[in-house]
């Protein structure tokens, strides 16, 4: 028996014993919210488990029948709009290599609303945390006393340093750095 038949006939046998479950659980005596409910999380842990498979299988035609087979379980929740199913489905959409389909269902469950045309994020200002990061930094190496070297190390370790960083590195440093050397320092930083 090939890989491919001996998935599908595993993949029946649990459908099998899933719907079995699910019948008994219909004639069970528990309020009938409560049994929605338990077969709506059966059928999505199904498909969790199909698409689990899946995403381990090495063969394309297997996986793909695992991703059918996680997409048939989700096709018996009669919930449109429940997150766990559509965590589910965007997870089997990824799997099948749809991003776009399961990017817009993560942003229903999110609520996001996409605009029609991309906005540009507007430049972000230093913050301080890295502005005092930075000071820091020059305080440990001014024993050096060499402005050029000092601002190289910086722009190593911390990147180009925004010039509205720059203001809040001189106001830091004030009083604790030679005004020659922090002129020379801020100078060969704001170079770059």
């Amino acid at each position: 028996m090939s890989a491919e038949s001996n998935t599908y006939v595993h993949t029946e046998k649990s459908s099998r014993y899933l719907k079995g479950f699910i019948a008994a659980l219909r004639s069970a005596t528990i309020p009938s919210k409560a049994k929605s409910d338990i077969t709506a999380d059966y059928w999505n842990k199904w498909a969790f488990v199909a698409w689990e498979r899946a995403v381990s299988e090495d063969d394309a035609g297997i996986r793909d029948q695992w991703l059918r087979a996680a997409d048939h379980c989700l096709a018996n929740i009669d919930r449109p709009s429940w997150t766990p199913a559509q965590i589910t489905e965007a997870r089997i959409r990824i799997a099948q290599g749809d991003q776009n389909e399961a990017r817009t269902l993560l942003n229903l469950i999110l609520g996001v609303q996409v605009s029609a045309s991309p906005i540009s994020a507007p430049a972000v200002p230093a913050t301080p945390d890295i502005a005092a990061a930075i000071s820091g930094t020059i305080l440990k190496m001014v024993i050096d006393r060499n402005a050029e070297a000092i601002a190289d190390a910086v722009r190593r370790a911390y990147g180009p340093i925004p010039s509205t960083a720059i203001q809040s590195i001189a106001d830091s440093l004030a009083g604790k750095v030679d005004v020659e050397l922090l002129g020379e320092i801020l100078k060969y930083l704001l170079a770059v």
